[in-house]
């Protein structure tokens, strides 16, 4: 009997890639693919699903992790893995504590994710032992502090220095400091450039766990 596979993920280049690796197998079945990770729960209830490609970040701000939480209690024989772009320390713990099998990131190769499917359907849980090292301009995201990082994350998300200083204890002064070290670091001549290229790098997300 096949394994039937539901691939959710709204990026139009990987799910092309997913349904080629499903498609043509003798092993899997394609159950679908669904671009909004809000229609993951009705979907499971009118289709028969054994495994969850899960993205992260899909379409209409739907967040996979939330959608991942729902499945596995109301369907906990269905094999849940992430996978995600995304290099955020808070990806990860969020997907542990959600109760996911597994989690692979985008930007290793098809045998990997081959072998992370195969290995979760045998009962294992495979979660890499850190986010990815992404790069940022001329700088390495392991390069910037925790506390650096989590301010990139807040400013993305609209707050002003005033209001990151107060939610991470930090004097505004200081979080003005840490965020021109930053721009020098990673060879930017402006603030701008730097959220920019943060969050094409994709080391700064708004599912972190602030």
């Amino acid at each position: 009997m096949k394994t039937h596979v539901l691939i959710v993920e709204d990026n139009k280049y990987m799910l092309e890639f997913f349904e080629e690796m499903f498609r043509g197998s003798s092993r899997f079945a394609l159950a679908g693919t669904l671009r909004d990770a809000g229609q993951t729960e009705y979907f499971c209830r009118a289709n028969s699903v054994d495994l969850i490609l899960m993205d992260v970040q899909t379409l209409h701000g739907h967040s996979g992790l939330d959608a991942a939480e729902c499945i596995r209690r109301q369907f906990p024989s269905i094999k849940i893995v992430v996978v995600t772009s995304l290099a955020d320390a808070g990806v990860l713990k969020k997907a542990r504590q959600m109760g996911v099998d597994s989690l692979w990131y985008k930007d290793h190769g098809e045998d990997e994710i081959t072998d992370v499917v195969e290995r979760t359907l045998a009962g294992e849980h495979i979660f890499p032992d850190r986010e990815p090292n992404v790069e940022i301009g001329a700088a390495w995201s392991d390069e910037l502090s925790e506390t650096q990082k989590n301010i990139l994350r807040l400013y993305i998300r609209g707050n002003s220095y005033s209001a990151i200083g107060k939610k991470l204890f930090l004097e505004e002064a200081t979080v003005k400091y840490h965020m021109n070290q930053m721009i020098q670091k990673c060879g930017f001549r402006t603030k701008q450039e730097l959220i920019a290229a943060a969050i094409e790098s994709t080391a700064i997300t708004a599912m972190g766990t602030l």
